[in-house]
C-alpha cells in the first residue's frame, strides 16, 4: 500500500507519504515484546520442513462440533467414548511432564478441561515428532484452539476431554491478558479486557440479558405483543424531558428531528387502533446530563393494557417483580456466582402501598392545604415556614416541584426497607391520569401509583384520562405551567447570564484598574522625575546665580543701587516728608517690619508650594526662598552701606526683585511639567501676581501710615488674603480631584470597552 501510494504521485514533484504508511508505522512502533516474540514463533513454525501450524487462522470445519455447554449436558447423561470436536479460548495451562499437558478452555461462559497425552496423540512411529514439543511451547493463555477428543473423567472427578489429535490453533493471542486489572480508568477504556479479567463485570451483563428476557417472555405469556416504535422522529413527546435534536439531509427537506424521551405516544396509537395489549423494551434519549440514577441513554418497558384500572397494574407489577427476583437469585446461585444474592424475602407479595396526602401529612405532623386552589403553593411554603421544616436546595418554583421534592425527602426512604407502592399523587403532579377526590383527606388526586425499591423509582403507572373534554383541560392547564416553568428557568438563564457578565464586566474593571494603576505609577514615576530635573534645574539655576552675585558684587550692588534709587526717586515724588519722617522715626522698628514682611512673604510662599502637593517641589521652593532671602538681605545691607538716605525704599526693592526672582523659578520649574502642572503653574503665577499686587498695595500703606497700627493692619490684611487664598486653593484642589476622578474613570471605561472589543 505504501509503495503504490509513492508510484501514484507526480513524478518531480515531492512525494506525499501515505496515510496507510503513517498508520502502519506507528502500529510498529507501539508493537509489544510479547507479540514480537509470537509472530517470529509463528514464522518460524510456518518455515519448518513439517509446520505444526501452517495457517493460524484457518476456516472451521463443520464435523462434530460442540459447544462446551453441550459437551458438559451429554456428560451429565453419561460418557461416550464417541469422537468430538470442542472449540473454545485457552484460559489456563498446566504442563506436567514431558508428555503431558492440561489446557482450561472457555466457550459460551462455560469452562472445561483439556488432557493433551503425547501417547494418545502422538503415534508411535511418530514418536520422535517435534511437533509436541512445539505445542507445549507455542500455545498460550487467550490462544482460540480446537480439540478432538472423547469424555472422560480424572481421578478427582472432574470432567475433562482427552485429546486424541494435537490441539489445531485457530487464533494466535497477540496480546497477553492481565491476571488483574483494577485502575478505574483503564477498566473503562479497555471494557473487553474488563470484562475477561473481572468475571462480575461479565457477569452483571449476563444478568441484565436475563431480566431482559424474563420480562419479555413474562409480558408474552400475558398475551401481550411486542412492537418496535421510531426512534427519530420530527416531535420527541411522551415525557416532560429534554431530547436529542439534529438535522435530517437535504434531501429530506433539512428537517428537525429528535431521539424519543419516551415511546409512549407511539404505543397508544397502537391501542387506539386495536391492539389492546401492546408493549415494547427498547432505548430511549434524554439530554439531562448523567448522575447516580439517570443516563443520557437508558432502556425502558412500557406496557399498555385496555380495560384494566390501577389495582390490576399494582397487581401485574408486583407478579412481575417477585418472579424477577426469584429468577436471578437462581442464576446468581448456579452460574453467576460472582454476584451478591437477592434477599427473596424483601419481595414477598403483596408489596406496601402507602397512600401520599395522608402519609406525607405524618410525616411532617402538618395538615396539608387543599392542593387545587390557585394559592396552594404559598399556603405550602408558609404552613412549611411555621412548621419548621426545611425544603432541600432551592425553593420549588412550583406545587408539583415542591410536592414531589417533600416526596422524595419523606416518603421514598422507606423503599430502603422493603418495596413500596406510592399512590393516589395530587391531580396536579399528574395531569393525564384519570383524577377523584379522595374520601379520606377530600384532595383531588389521580389514580396513579409509583414503584420504589432502594430508594429509586423502578415503576410509574396510572389510569388514562379519556375524557376528551377533561383532557384538553388538563392539557391546557399543563401548558400554562410549562410555560411559566420556562419563563422561570429563562429568568435563571438570564440571571445566570447577567451574573456571568457582571463577573467578567468586573474582571474587565479590574484588568483596566490594573492598568490604570499601573499608568499612574508610571505618571507618577515620570512626575518624580520630572520634579527631580526640576529642583537640581532650580538648584543649578541658584548656585549659578549665587556664583554671578559673588563674581561681580559690586557691580550688581551698584546697579540694584541705581535701580533702587531710580525706584525710590519715582515712588518718593510728593513723598519725601514722609519717607524722612519714617526714616527718622524709628530705624529700629523699620527693620523689624522688614523682618516680619519677609516672614509673611515665606509663609505666603509656603502656601504656593502646597498647591502643588509635591515634597520635592516644597523643598526645591524652600530652598530657592531661603536663597531669594540670602540675597535680599545681603542687597538690603549693601543699600544700608551705600544709601543710609533711604533704607526702607532699598529693602523694599530688594524684597520685590526677590518675589520676582521666586516666581521666574516657579514659571521655569512648572513648564517642564507636564499639562496639568502647566495648569497648576499657570495657576500658581497668576497667585503670585495676585500677591505681588497686595505687596504693593501693602507697601505703598505702609509707606503712607504709621509704624505699628500700619504694620499690624497689613499683617491682618495679609493673613486674609492667605485664608482667601486657601479657601481658593483648596477649592481649586477639590475641582482638580474631581477632573481627576473623572479623567480615571473615562480611562477605565476606555480600557473596558477595549478589553470587551478585544
Amino acid at each position: 500500500m505504501p509503495a503504490r501510494a509513492l508510484a501514484t504521485a507526480a513524478s518531480g514533484g515531492p512525494r506525499k507519504k501515505s496515510r496507510f504508511a503513517v498508520e502502519e508505522g506507528g502500529e510498529h512502533e507501539q508493537v509489544s515484546n510479547f507479540k514480537q516474540q509470537r509472530q517470529r514463533e509463528l514464522q518460524e513454525d510456518r518455515e519448518s520442513e513439517d509446520p505444526f501450524c501452517p495457517d493460524p487462522y484457518p476456516r472451521l470445519t463443520s464435523d462434530g462440533r460442540k459447544s462446551v455447554v453441550q459437551f458438559l449436558e451429554d456428560f451429565d447423561s453419561g460418557p461416550s467414548n464417541k469422537e468430538v470436536v470442542i472449540m473454545g479460548r485457552v484460559r489456563s495451562k498446566r504442563v506436567a511432564g514431558s508428555a503431558l499437558i492440561f489446557l482450561d478452555i472457555v466457550n459460551e461462559f462455560q469452562k472445561v478441561q483439556i488432557m493433551i497425552n503425547k501417547k494418545k496423540c502422538v503415534p508411535a512411529r511418530l514418536a520422535r515428532n517435534r511437533k509436541f514439543t512445539v505445542l507445549k511451547h507455542l500455545i498460550q493463555v487467550g490462544d482460540h484452539i480446537s480439540v478432538i477428543g472423547v469424555a472422560t473423567r480424572t481421578e478427582a472427578g472432574e470432567p475433562t476431554l482427552e485429546a486424541r489429535e494435537l490441539p489445531e490453533l485457530l487464533a494466535p493471542s497477540m496480546e497477553q491478558i492481565p491476571d488483574k486489572l483494577t485502575n478505574p480508568k483503564s477498566r473503562i477504556k479497555e471494557r473487553h479486557v474488563d470484562m475477561l479479567v473481572n468475571r462480575e463485570v461479565v457477569d452483571v451483563l449476563r444478568l441484565r440479558s436475563e431480566i431482559t428476557k424474563y420480562m419479555r417472555d413474562h409480558l408474552h405469556s400475558k398475551r401481550f405483543l411486542e412492537f418496535q416504535t421510531p426512534i427519530l422522529a420530527g416531535n420527541a413527546g411522551g415525557a416532560v424531558a429534554r431530547p436529542f435534536v439534529t438535522r435530517s439531509s437535504a434531501n429530506l427537506r433539512n428537517r428537525a428531528l429528535a431521539l424519543r424521551v419516551a415511546p409512549e405516544l407511539w404505543l397508544k396509537r397502537l391501542v387506539v387502533g386495536g391492539v389492546d395489549r401492546v408493549f415494547e423494551i427498547g432505548p430511549a434519549f434524554r439530554n439531562e446530563g448523567v448522575d447516580a440514577t439517570h443516563n443520557p441513554e437508558f432502556t425502558m418497558c412500557e406496557f399498555y393494557s385496555a380495560y384494566t384500572n390501577l389495582a390490576d397494574l399494582i397487581a401485574e407489577t408486583e407478579e412481575l417483580l417477585h418472579g424477577l427476583a426469584r429468577r436471578c437469585q437462581e442464576l446468581i446461585a448456579t452460574q453467576l456466582t460472582s454476584l451478591p444474592p437477592v434477599d427473596l424475602s424483601r419481595f414477598v407479595r403483596p408489596f406496601r402501598q402507602v397512600e401520599l396526602v395522608p402519609a406525607l401529612e405524618a410525616c411532617m405532623g402538618l395538615r396539608l392545604p387543599k392542593l387545587s386552589g390557585e394559592d396552594a403553593l404559598p399556603e405550602m411554603l408558609a404552613m412549611l415556614r411555621l412548621g419548621g421544616i426545611e425544603v432541600p436546595g432551592e425553593v420549588p418554583s412550583t406545587l408539583p416541584k415542591l410536592l414531589d421534592r417533600l416526596t422524595a425527602q419523606f416518603l421514598e426512604t422507606m423503599s430502603f426497607k422493603e418495596p413500596i407502592f406510592i399512590t393516589n399523587h395530587p391531580a396536579c403532579m399528574s395531569p393525564l391520569a384519570k383524577s377523584f377526590v379522595c374520601p379520606n383527606t377530600l384532595q383531588l388526586v389521580s389514580a396513579r401509583a409509583e414503584l420504589f425499591v432502594g430508594g429509586r423509582e423502578l415503576a410509574n403507572m396510572y389510569e388514562e384520562e379519556n375524557n376528551p373534554e377533561e383532557q384538553r383541560r388538563k392539557l391546557l392547564a399543563h401548558r400554562r405551567l410549562a410555560a411559566v416553568q420556562n419563563v422561570d428557568e429563562k429568568a435563571d438563564d438570564k440571571a445566570d447570564d447577567k451574573a456571568a457578565a457582571q463577573k467578567a464586566e468586573k474582571a474587565a474593571v479590574q484588568k483596566a484598574d490594573g492598568k490604570v494603576a499601573v499608568q499612574n505609577a508610571d505618571e507618577k514615576a515620570d512626575d518624580q522625575a520630572d520634579e527631580k530635573a526640576a529642583v537640581q534645574k532650580a538648584d543649578e539655576k541658584a548656585a549659578v546665580q549665587n556664583v554671578d552675585e559673588k563674581a561681580d558684587d559690586k557691580a550688581d550692588d551698584k546697579a540694584a543701587a541705581q535701580k533702587a534709587e531710580k525706584a525710590a526717586v519715582q515712588k518718593a515724588d510728593g513723598k519725601v516728608a514722609v519717607q524722612n519722617a519714617d526714616e527718622k522715626a524709628d530705624d529700629q522698628a523699620d527693620e523689624k517690619a522688614a523682618v516680619q514682611k519677609a516672614d509673611e512673604k515665606a509663609a505666603v510662599q509656603n502656601v504656593d508650594e502646597k498647591a502643588d502637593d509635591k515634597a520635592d517641589d516644597k523643598a526645591a521652593a524652600q530652598k530657592a526662598e531661603k536663597a531669594a532671602v540670602q540675597k535680599a538681605d545681603g542687597k538690603v545691607a549693601v543699600q544700608n552701606a551705600d544709601e543710609k538716605a533711604d533704607d526702607q525704599a532699598d529693602e523694599k526693592a530688594a524684597v520685590q526683585k526677590a518675589d520676582e526672582k521666586a516666581a521666574v523659578q516657579n514659571v521655569d520649574e512648572k513648564a517642564d511639567d507636564k499639562a496639568d502642572d502647566k495648569a497648576a503653574a499657570q495657576k500658581a503665577e497668576k497667585a503670585a501676581v495676585q500677591k505681588a499686587d497686595g505687596k504693593v498695595a501693602v507697601q505703598n500703606a505702609d509707606e503712607k501710615a504709621d509704624d505699628q497700627a500700619d504694620e499690624k493692619a497689613a499683617v491682618q490684611k495679609a493673613d486674609e488674603k492667605a485664608a482667601v487664598q486657601n479657601v481658593d486653593e483648596k477649592a481649586d484642589d477639590k475641582a482638580d480631584d474631581k477632573a481627576a476622578v473623572q479623567n480615571a474613570d473615562e480611562k477605565a471605561a476606555a480600557a473596558y470597552k477595549q478589553t470587551t472589543a478585544s
